[in-house]
């Protein structure tokens, strides 16, 4: 996070302060803290160490990033402290996202307790795909997973109700790119837009197809995305 915004805000003129979670980095890794869905635990309490060390700044803007996305919008609809948040890019449900990726006879298997079969399918396929061995060792290792049955229940909480993003208060900027693999098949900008009800303002940045930041979070136009997120922001804190 600090190479993909952070150096560039400082250089814009901001304070930046990036930290690991549960789930991330040290955290995981020397801790063994696994991803939670109540995100605004670990990050109140950054918040809390930082002010209360150095004192509250006139204004505060979060980013999250992937993931990060859903679980920095969670956050900020429990502390009103923060006054704007980019979601790049945005998630209503990571777990229907990550679900449309998951072939359907595995999900079902799972939903109607095959959990052996699912297990045994899930390894199976594994043997033979990359991608596949990479997401299954990976959420088993940052969320805490103990199987395939395991990985596709690990990401159910890490989905919004209209309610949850009700209490969102801050100025909202929605990211998301054309031919992003988690957002072809599920609605999530449309239905976060409509959730935000509360939000001081909602803005929709969209980056088309062609323009080169159009896949995950924008991974082909970095600077552009950076320059357009510093843009927003400074729109928001420096009013």
């Amino acid at each position: 996070m600090y190479y993909f915004f952070g150096q560039s805000a400082i250089k814009h003129g901001y304070n930046v302060l990036v930290y690991e979670g549960p789930g991330q980095g040290s955290s995981l890794s020397e801790q063994g803290l696994t991803f939670t869905p109540e995100w605004h635990k670990p990050n109140s309490a950054v918040l809390d160490y930082f002010i209360n060390r150095y004192g509250k700044p006139d204004k505060i803007a979060v980013i999250g990033m992937s993931l990060g996305a859903w679980l920095g919008m969670e956050a900020i609809g429990h502390d009103s402290r923060i006054d704007a948040y980019v979601a790049n890019d945005v998630l209503y449900s990571f777990y229907e996202a990550t679900k449309a990726q998951i072939p359907g006879i595995l999900i079902w298997m799972v939903e109607n307790k095959y959990h052996s079969l699912a297990n045994f399918l899930a390894q199976q396929a594994a043997k033979g795909d990359l991608m596949i061995e990479w997401g299954m060792n990976q959420t088993k290792w940052t969320m805490g997973a103990k199987d395939a049955v395991g990985v596709v229940e690990a990401f159910k909480p890490y989905h919004f109700t209209d309610e949850m993003l009700s209490k969102v208060t801050a100025d909202v900027l929605l990211m998301e790119g054309d031919a992003d693999h988690l957002m072809k098949k599920t609605d999530q900008m449309g239905r976060t837009i409509r959730a935000l009800k509360n939000a001081r303002s909602v803005t929709r940045l969209s980056f088309k197809i062609g323009e080169g930041g159009e896949e995950h979070c924008h991974q082909g136009a970095l600077l552009q995305a950076q320059a357009e997120m510093l843009k927003w922001i400074d729109s928001k804190v420096k009013m």
